[in-house]
């Protein structure tokens, strides 16, 4: 017995001895990786686990809070999965109060939910049931319905130039073709020509100057819209082309014309107007319904793409359905609940203001990250949750490294920020062993920022090519 326990101690020891061995290596590397990069001023926090027992394989600053961009998304992508689970899907129902005539309704309710997949195309397709129905005309109005979401469309501490830019897009009730529109710059002698390539027709003024050198130190570009979503583009460009997305501020008036506009085009009479209101007649009456992709796949959107506007409607959701209220603060609020009483989540020394990472308030730490994605493999979504990662392919690998070794051995959420980058997920080792991992940087300059994406690739190849010593 006592040689049992002897062989079980021996054994036990060089385990341990394996990891240190494993911990000293990556220290080095890591050391020699920062100084190369140039890398000495940014804040730099790493965590890696064995992803089959949770072991500490490496860590540095681990603790330390970041601000993790688009990584948030992950935290996002559990919850939503979690609590609304892989089937869940968003619904957009019309509906009338009472019939004038068999080809006549009093008025008509446009019953939304927050669908961040809603475009045109099915927008348009749900108005043509009135058509199947053969309603030809509304004696009153039109009410565009929202009994899910409120408080405001953007998180707190979102910057104003992101607002700008379709990537910053609020979130809403009536979202249609992800509330932006696309433009195309074509520069000209001293200006630029603009056109508007995607979206539902706006009206912009270009007052764009097509800049030199000289003048980009004190011009840049600069977009706004007034109260009736004209777009205003002003400021400086260097002189090359250009296609840039840009937000829509006010959705709730998008909707309202396009829906105004689509059943005129319909050829459908409307006496009175396009309303908003927040309830539903008792005894309305359905007509149709559209249904959005199912909850694994706008997840996969999210995370491949990094979506904000499909992370930020998931968190109002998330808090409709956790607390009934579809608000951004109680969304993030119901994350923080959900991730401690699921997942067993220490969630007391981060920060959450928002689900996409648009809000320097966010903070998370690799040591939260790692344990998230640690535990999420328990889960029964997880295979869900793990096929919408990305998967980092050589088109993910900074342009000088000339191998491959990374391509579909790493799947992972990247994040990027004006002075952060963020990578946290799975790999798969030379020896077939399977990390957990995660890398927050920040406090980067402009030209540090290509650095890090290539530290973070040299750490992954480290870790790629350990060895466990026996």
């Amino acid at each position: 017995m006592k040689k049992y326990f002897l062989y079980i101690g021996i054994a036990f020891t060089l385990s341990i001895c394996a990891y240190a061995k494993q911990y000293t290596s990556l220290t080095e590397n890591v050391n020699q990786l920062i100084k190369s990069n140039g890398l000495n001023s940014a804040s730099i926090a790493i965590k890696v686990l064995d992803a089959s027992t949770g072991e500490n394989v490496f860590s540095l600053n681990e603790y330390k809070n970041h601000m993790p961009a688009s990584n948030t998304k992950l935290v996002t992508a559990v919850s939503a999965l979690l609590v609304l689970g892989q089937d869940y899907q968003y619904q957009t129902k019309l509906y009338y109060d009472s019939k004038v005539s068999s080809t006549e309704i009093h008025n008509l309710y446009i019953d939304f939910s927050g669908d961040p997949s809603l475009t045109t195309k099915s927008m348009t397709n749900l108005l043509q049931a009135l058509v199947r129905a053969n309603i030809k005309n509304i004696k009153g109005d039109v009410f565009l319905v929202n009994r899910f979401f409120q408080g405001r469309d953007y998180p707190i501490n979102q910057s104003q130039s992101d607002s700008i830019f379709g990537y910053g897009a609020p979130s809403s009730i009536y979202n249609l073709n992800e509330n932006a529109v696309a433009l195309s710059f074509t520069p000209k002698v001293h200006g630029f020509d603009v056109k508007q390539v995607e979206g539902e027709s706006i009206i912009y003024q270009n007052e764009v100057v097509a800049a030199n050198d000289k003048m980009l130190k004190t011009c840049q570009f600069n977009a706004k819209s007034d109260q009736n979503n004209v777009l205003i583009l002003a400021g400086c460009l260097p002189k090359a082309p250009y296609t840039f997305r840009l937000a829509i501020p006010d959705p709730t008036l998008m909707m309202q014309t396009f829906v105004k506009q689509k059943i005129k085009a319909l050829e459908i009479g409307l006496v009175g107007e396009v309303r908003i209101t927040t309830s539903l007649p008792e005894k309305a009456k359905q007509i149709a319904t559209h249904f959005s992709p199912k909850l694994s796949v706008l997840t996969k959107h999210m995370l491949q793409t990094s979506d904000n506007l499909y992370a930020q409607t998931l968190v109002r959701t998330i808090g409709y359905y956790h607390y009934g209220v579809g608000s951004i603060v109680a969304g993030k609020n119901a994350m923080l609940e959900i991730l401690k009483d699921k997942l067993d989540l220490d969630v007391s020394s981060i920060q959450l203001e928002d689900g996409a990472g648009m809000s320097a308030n966010n903070l998370l730490s690799t040591d939260f990250l790692s344990d998230l994605l640690y535990k999420m493999q328990t889960q029964k979504v997880f295979d869900v949750f793990e096929q919408a990662l990305p998967v980092y392919t050589k088109n993910a690998i900074p342009a000088h490294r000339k191998n491959e070794w990374l391509k579909g051995k790493v799947i992972a959420k990247t994040g990027t920020g004006t002075t952060v980058s963020a990578l946290s997920g799975y790999l798969c080792t030379k020896d077939r062993k399977r990390y957990v991992f995660s890398i927050l940087i920040s406090d980067l300059t402009n030209h540090q920022r290509k650095t890090a994406l290539v530290f973070q690739s040299q750490f992954l190849e480290s870790l790629y090519e350990l060895k466990f010593q026996h």
